[in-house]
């Protein structure tokens, strides 16, 4: 069995579920992971269907008061919804309607990994 490497997520406001070791599901909130390489494929959802594609990455995704998903990736690459690819420093706002629109990164929205 391959060794998994630990993804690391800081979550602010807990309204999330973790379904075992790939895979987190965002509700409302904000959460900031690290997924080295060696776990390509972690998933985040939200509960508008969203899906964010980790292919070896640092990134943040937020869903605001009003469910729209604000994806900004930091580091590596990842896929949003099967369709679209963001690339370090780019990110992505998904309306309630499933658009997809670009915007600047910002990584101060999100909460520090390494806080407690």
């Amino acid at each position: 069995r391959p060794v998994r490497h630990r993804v690391l997520a800081q979550v602010q406001r807990r309204h999330h579920r973790r379904h075992g070791g790939d895979h987190l599901h965002l509700v409302a909130g904000k959460v900031h992971i690290y997924s080295p390489l060696a776990t390509k494929g972690f998933k985040v959802t939200t509960g508008r269907g969203v899906q964010i594609v980790d292919l070896g990455t640092r990134f943040g995704v937020w869903v605001d008061e009003e469910d729209a998903v604000h994806v900004h990736l930091f580091e590596g690459r990842l896929e949003i919804n099967n369709r679209e690819q963001l690339a370090a420093g780019e990110a992505m706002v998904v309306d309630t309607a499933g658009s997809l629109e670009r915007t600047g990164v910002n990584e101060g929205l999100f909460p520090n990994l390494h806080s407690e």
